[in-house]
This record gives structure tokens, C-alpha cells and sequence, in this order.
């Protein structure tokens, strides 16, 4: 106990020191709102910023600790030698006894994360989304209604973002926990991977794939949003090349993350891998090089023609705004 006091009285110094201070501003803005007669104002707010922050903290630590775990009982035993009263002798270090440590850190790593996407603004944007008025005036190239822009469509954008985080870090501690210990290695211009870690991994693939998916669809509505040098809103571009092509991007993405999940308890991949090329080449196709040629041979040449739609849709969504 002797020796671990140090470390304990590090731990406890820097709690304090964080949470000491967030106490203290937590206890100023009750007072702040208090002394304006604002105080239930408050409580929603803290109640929405303690809704978004258990979210995430909950999203980070899953992701990471559900698939880390498998890896971490896969390691192999790891030989360490000590100096001892008889000379150097070996001993036997099993990193699959660290899961703890493990976990505890992905839970400081996940409180790191969660902290600052918890503020007012996310706060606000889950009270907007939560108590949304009705909004009867859709758009007219989608048909969602001007509510799902304003007020859920930043909600499903903190989710999607959160996720597609989580996701990508816990892929690149996959990789790092694989590549010391020869569970990943490259022999002969090819990818070999140990069975758990090829697993864990694909099934980490199959979750991303389909929160890019996801955004896909999402960005078909980001469009709407879009500026340009013309007109605000979707293009002839946008409507003729953009939308299209993400709704197909959409599919494509959650065909290829069905198939690396299906594969993840197959031994073989045999069409994973090219739907993830076709993945690619779908965006690259549909969503850089396609919209280029129609705004480079379609729209500059009859640019007020091809826009006018458009242009008279802004005008009168601005009219009824």
C-alpha cells in the first residue's frame, strides 16, 4: 500500500482539480440563474447537457470496451526477465490480466471524449429536436418538412459523428494491439490476420460502413442547405448528380456492411472486399467526377436556364419564411 500511495494521491489530486472546477461553475450558473428568477430554466438545461453526456460517454465506452476486450483474452503471454537476488530470471507477464486497466482507461479516454461534446450548444440542439413545433411547409425537391432541417437534423449529426469516432478508434486500437504481437502481419504481399483480431475488426468495418451509410442519406439533405454563387439551397447539380448518387452511395454502403458482417464468422471473404471497391468507386464517381462534368458541360453553358427552377424555389421558400 506503501508504494501505491503516490499514484493514488496523483489520481486523486487530478479529480479534484477537474471535477473540483467544473463543481465550481456547475455552482455559479446556479446562482447566476437563481438571482434572475431562472432557476427551472437551468435544470432543463443541465438535465439535456447530463442526457448528451452520458450518451456519448455510454456510445465511446461500449464501441471500444466490446471490442477491445476479445483482443485483449487473445494476446499472448508476454516473457519480461528481472534482476533478482540470483541473477536474472524470467517471468511470465499475461496481458490478458489488464483488462481491467484496459477498461478503466477506455473510461477515462470515454469521459475526455464526452465532456466537451456535453455543452449548451448540443444541449440546446437535443431541447429544440425533443420539443420541435409542427411544421406543415416541406421542401420541395425531398418532401421532409422544414422542422427536420432546424431542429433534427444537427441531433442525428452529434449521433452519426459520435458513432463514426468511436468506430474509427477503436479500429486504430485494433491494429495497434495486433501489429507487436504478429496478429496482423503483411507475408508475401498479403494480409494476414489472427482469426479473433479478423473478427473483431470486420465486424468494427460492418459498423462503420453502416454509419457512413447513414451519413450518405444525411448528406442527400445537407444539399438543401448548401450555398452557391447563384442561389441558396439545391442546385441542378445537386438534384440531378449529388442526391442521386448519395441515395445510391447509401445502399451500396449498407449492402457492403451486411457482407462484412456475414463474413466476420467466415473463415474467407470473398465479397466484402470488392463491394468496399465499388464503395469507393460509387463516391468517387457519383459524388466528385459526376456533379464536375455536369456543372462544367451542362450548367456553365445555360447556367440561368438550368438554375431558374431553383432560383424561383429559393425566392419562394424565402417569401414564406
Amino acid at each position: 500500500m506503501k508504494k501505491r500511495w503516490p499514484l493514488v494521491a496523483l489520481v486523486l489530486l487530478v479529480v479534484l482539480y477537474f471535477g473540483g472546477q467544473i463543481l465550481l461553475d456547475l455552482w455559479a450558473d446556479v446562482l447566476w440563474y437563481k438571482s434572475n428568477g431562472q432557476l427551472p430554466v437551468f435544470m432543463t438545461l443541465l438535465e439535456a447537457r447530463s442526457a448528451v453526456f452520458l450518451g456519448v460517454f455510454l456510445i465511446f465506452f461500449l464501441v471500444l470496451a466490446g471490442s477491445l476486450r476479445p483482443l485483449i483474452r487473445a494476446l499472448p503471454t508476454l516473457t519480461l526477465r528481472r534482476r533478482g537476488p540470483s541473477g536474472t530470471q524470467p517471468f511470465s507477464l499475461p496481458l490478458s490480466g489488464l483488462g481491467p486497466a484496459i477498461d478503466a482507461g477506455i473510461a477515462f479516454l470515454a469521459l475526455l471524449v464526452a465532456l466537451p461534446l456535453s455543452g449548451t450548444q448540443e444541449a440546446l440542439r437535443v431541447i429544440a429536436a425533443l420539443h420541435a413545433p409542427p411544421t406543415g411547409m416541406p421542401d420541395p425537391i425531398l418532401g421532409l418538412p422544414a422542422g427536420f432541417y432546424l431542429f433534427h437534423l444537427p441531433v442525428y449529426d452529434l449521433l452519426t459523428g459520435t458513432l463514426q469516432d468511436s468506430l474509427l478508434f477503436a479500429l486504430v486500437l485494433g491494429l495497434l494491439l495486433g501489429l507487436p504481437g504478429g496478429q496482423i502481419s503483411i507475408a508475401e504481399n498479403r494480409l494476414s490476420l489472427h482469426p479473433v483480431w479478423r473478427k473483431v475488426l470486420m465486424r468494427l468495418g460492418a459498423g462503420l460502413l453502416l454509419v457512413l451509410s447513414l451519413e450518405s442519406l444525411l448528406l442527400r439533405t445537407k444539399t438543401l442547405l448548401s450555398r452557391h454563387q447563384v442561389l441558396s439551397g439545391a442546385s441542378y447539380v445537386d438534384v440531378h448528380a449529388r442526391i442521386p448518387a448519395a441515395t445510391l452511395l447509401a445502399l451500396i454502403l449498407a449492402i457492403t456492411a451486411l457482407a462484412f458482417l456475414l463474413e466476420s464468422f467466415r473463415r474467407q471473404s470473398r465479397i466484402s472486399w470488392p463491394l468496399l471497391g465499388i464503395s469507393f468507386l460509387s463516391w468517387v464517381g457519383g459524388l466528385v467526377l459526376t456533379p464536375w462534368i455536369l456543372s462544367r458541360f451542362v450548367v456553365l453553358p445555360n447556367q440561368f436556364n438550368q438554375e431558374k427552377p431553383y432560383i424561383e424555389n429559393n425566392i419562394a421558400g424565402t417569401r414564406k419564411a
